[in-house]
């Protein structure tokens, strides 16, 4: 009889309780979610984009002068392997080239199917998109929304899809003095523009904002200039070895 009535009273009290917590604890969560959407906001301001309130798009980072020379110059510190007719070569950079020995001059190479990948490039695009992501996950808990937290997966894959694979494979690659290499033709930038794979900011937040350039101005020579950029996806390597 004793053990009927404590479980009915823990039963009355349970059901009274708030399965989310107190009203304190609600007001208190929803305002550290509001702070960590600011502050990755703001990072992702610098890094990624200034979001654009009026017309609901990005624009240039804040810092897009340091993106636009981190993004287009590589360096190389460590060590290479050449043959007659290519190269490997490995340390900051990692890659394969063909130089064939009819395109080979004395202090000028032309190369052909330049594939590679620079550490220090990849882990800094991987904090690009991952401090998008991380804004992109507490504005959607910020408005309610119950998601999972996956930004570490979803950083890894989109920097994949957007920063690897269309910088990763150059078709042309000019050489000079065997200290500075200069890339164009970047052969998975032209596939995934022409398979449409590549998301802008408006659907995804997760593209280099150079590449979405043409989603947000209507003017034909921006559009140009921006597709041309993404499809050539020119890189200069300088080696400090």
């Amino acid at each position: 009889m004793l053990k009927k009535i404590i479980l009915l009273v823990v039963l009355l009290i349970f059901t009274q309780q708030n399965f989310y917590g107190t009203e304190e604890e609600i007001v208190l969560l929803s305002n550290e979610i509001k702070r960590k959407m600011d502050f990755w906001s703001n990072i992702d301001d610098y890094m990624n984009g200034v979001l654009d309130c009026y017309n609901d798009n990005k624009g240039c980072p804040k810092l897009w002068w340091l993106w636009a020379i981190l993004d287009n110059v590589q360096f190389q510190y460590g060590k290479s392997k050449i043959w007659k007719h290519g190269m490997v070569y490995y340390g900051l950079s990692n890659g394969i080239c063909f130089f064939p020995s009819i395109l080979n001059f004395r202090w000028f190479k032309v190369g052909i199917g330049d594939i590679h990948i620079n550490v220090i490039n990849t882990v800094i695009n991987y904090i690009k998109i991952y401090a998008n992501r991380k804004y992109v996950y507490y504005y959607n808990r910020n408005k309610g929304e119950e998601i999972d937290n996956t930004v570490l997966w979803d950083s890894f894959k989109y920097c994949l899809l957007y920063s690897v694979a269309p910088t990763g494979v150059h078709l042309l690659s000019f050489k000079f003095f065997n200290c500075v290499k200069i890339r164009i033709i970047s052969l998975g930038a032209i596939l995934l523009y022409f398979c449409e794979t590549v998301e802008t900011y408006d659907d995804d937040f997760s593209s280099p904002w150079y590449y979405a350039y043409a989603d947000y101005y209507g003017q034909f020579k921006v559009y140009f200039i921006s597709t041309l950029y993404f499809v050539l996806s020119p890189s200069i390597e300088i080696n400090i070895f």
